[in-house]
């Protein structure tokens, strides 16, 4: 199964992006959305993951993005198919201005002084 983010994000904006198994799975990434990942090329390889949980900031490179998940639901030797779902997340989250971040910082130290000036 594949998984692509097409477009580059403003620069207060991320994305997160969840995979979960109930069978453990090989994800495959690699940067570009043309890209196409497999087990020989690829950006990043998870191995045996039920869970990852990704975002950009964490990976600035990763912008565009293709993901390759692949999972093991057949067991060959015995001809059996399992069932198993697989849960995709991706959301885009902003980050706030810088400006934003002083005033509640701001806010939070005018409070506790304020609390410390009850106090006596």
């Amino acid at each position: 199964m594949f998984f692509q983010q097409r477009q580059s994000l403003a620069a207060n904006m991320y994305y997160e992006f969840t995979l979960s198994s109930g069978f453990p799975m090989d994800i495959y990434i690699s940067a570009g959305w043309q890209s196409d990942p497999n087990d020989f090329q690829y950006d990043i390889a998870l191995k045996q993951q039920n869970y990852v949980k990704l975002n950009s900031r964490q990976f600035p490179s990763l912008d565009t993005f293709v993901a390759a998940v692949k999972i093991n639901g057949i067991d060959h030797y015995n001809t059996v198919f399992h069932a198993n779902t697989l849960t995709a997340t991706f959301r885009i989250r902003t980050t706030p201005s810088l400006e934003e971040q002083e005033l509640t910082h701001d806010s939070r130290h005018q409070q506790s002084l304020s609390m410390e000036g009850e106090d006596l």
